[in-house]
């Protein structure tokens, strides 16, 4: 009698045992859910998204998203499109070296107050042609909740031709204000910030 009871003790013990392993192993197991595809608004100076857009970003491979986005910016409608390559598997909370073209529109005509050769200043009239930039940058993003995400952005947009404008009111531009165009046209220090919406 007492064989059987020491037997189904060590039987209860053994099954314990088990289930706790099991237990143990499944919370293992359980990998956190991690975000590929989301609709971004984002903003910032010679971003993808102008001074305010939107975007989509969607994966293509294991480590690499792809990014397609537009928005409205200084020299017209801004479009681009880029390839993010994460050091890490998760595209919602990690860290990436991104690789794009943009396309700013330009604009048919905008006025301006700027400095004349003469040293006056008055309102002139431009037309802002279309301009092509490559960019590269390090992207950052943060998890927030558990589909959602924050991200930073930071890097250089290289014009792939010069400042493009004409002044069709027929003045002639100080040198500060050709240096003003230059400063506004596409190109230079990249940065920008935004939210995604993941799904």
């Amino acid at each position: 009698m007492k064989t059987l009871q020491l037997i189904a003790a060590i039987g209860l013990w053994s099954m314990n045992v088990a289930a706790q392993n099991q237990t143990s192993t499944d919370k293992t197991d359980i990998v956190p859910p991690c975000e590929t595809t989301f609709i971004t608004l984002g903003t910032g100076v010679n971003s993808n998204y102008g001074l305010a857009g939107l975007g989509v970003d969607f994966k293509i491979m294991d480590n690499v998203q792809a990014s397609v986005s537009g928005g409205l910016g200084s020299w017209g409608f801004k479009s681009a499109g880029e390839f993010r390559f994460f050091y890490s598997g998760c595209m919602q909370k990690g860290s990436a070296l991104a690789l794009g073209v943009a396309y700013a529109s330009g604009l048919p005509e905008m006025e301006t107050e700027l400095e004349l050769s003469n040293e006056e200043t008055k309102n002139v009239t431009l037309e802002l042609g279309a301009s092509t930039n490559m960019q590269v940058s390090w992207y950052k993003t943060y998890a927030i909740k558990e589909h959602h995400r924050f991200f930073f952005q930071v890097g250089y947009s290289f014009p792939v031709s010069g400042t493009n404008y004409k002044v069709t009111s027929g003045e002639s531009l100080s040198d500060v204000s050709k240096t003003t165009m230059k400063i506004l046209a596409p190109g230079g220090v990249l940065v920008a910030t935004g939210f995604g919406f993941g799904f």
